[in-house]
């Protein structure tokens, strides 16, 4: 879910704290939907630490590779939003 946030963060344009904070809180949202359709309570985020940690190390590990291959990067954008617009 942290990788996800973090994309969404990246097409919108945001800096880097935009980024982790998005993917935080998708991966932390994500996580607790799954958790309490899986009937697990209290949720694990809440009793796990470590999981703020790997959202962010995601968050920080997917905006550096796509600001390391922009170009390429960009085209997926742009070819996702071809695809979106002839839905």
């Amino acid at each position: 879910f942290a990788v996800s946030g973090a994309f969404v963060g990246i097409r919108a344009r945001l800096d880097i704290f935009g980024v982790v904070f998005v993917s935080v809180i998708t991966a932390f949202g994500g996580g607790i939907l799954r958790d309490i359709l899986m009937g697990s309570f209290p949720p694990s985020v809440f009793g796990n630490p470590a999981m703020f940690s790997i959202a962010v190390l995601s968050a920080i590990v997917v905006f550096v590779i796509s600001y390391m291959n922009r170009s390429e990067f960009s085209r997926f954008v742009e070819k996702t939003e071809y695809i979106k617009q002839e839905k």
